[in-house]
């Protein structure tokens, strides 16, 4: 991540911005405030603010339990990016009027696409054990359903209803 003229800017209480000629950035008691050594990335010199008891990094990140700090927010461009599925899987799974397993808990999962081919109803349910009185969604033949983001990664299940049986195509993606 690169931070090209990157500055730090404090906010109080109210989520106003502090340290300016209309909100003077005010400290009760005696603080100070020491470079610290330097740090492994170029030209990084860390801030520690201490009251001569306590110090407190100044960091880019939530405090541990115990830690003191200031609530710190990078002003500017932070480049980020989006973990993208690589891996596409396609079961057929034949569903009948017993409980069965569409997809199996998968804590890697990005996405999932299920497509009832037919011929009957199948009632899918987000977690174990569905029934057609406990189900997420009912996907008719011929339909199809993505799961929802944020991505679900426990175990789907699905039934018919008493008699009938359908198949379901699912594809999960993974990294």
């Amino acid at each position: 991540m690169s931070l090209t003229n990157a500055y730090t800017v404090l906010y109080d209480s109210t989520d106003t911005e502090t340290g300016t000629g209309a909100n003077p950035f005010t400290i009760d008691g005696t603080v100070t405030a020491n470079q610290g050594t330097a740090a492994a990335v170029a030209s990084a010199w860390p801030i520690k603010v201490t009251d001569g008891v306590d110090t407190a990094e100044v960091v880019n990140a939530a405090p541990g339990a115990g830690a003191f700090g200031l609530v710190v927010r990078i002003a500017g461009a932070i480049a980020t990016s989006i973990a993208q599925p690589a891996t596409s899987t396609v079961t057929s799974v034949a569903v009948n009027d017993t409980v069965d397993t569409i997809l199996a808990s998968n804590a890697n999962r990005m996405g999932a696409i299920l497509w009832n081919d037919g011929p009957n109803n199948v009632f899918v349910k987000l977690g174990a054990a569905a029934t057609t009185a406990s189900f997420t969604v009912r996907m008719s033949n011929k339909s199809e359903w993505e799961i929802p983001f944020p991505v679900y990664t426990g175990i789907i299940t699905g039934i018919c209803d008493t008699g009938q049986t359908a198949t379901v195509l699912a594809t999960e993606l993974t990294p």
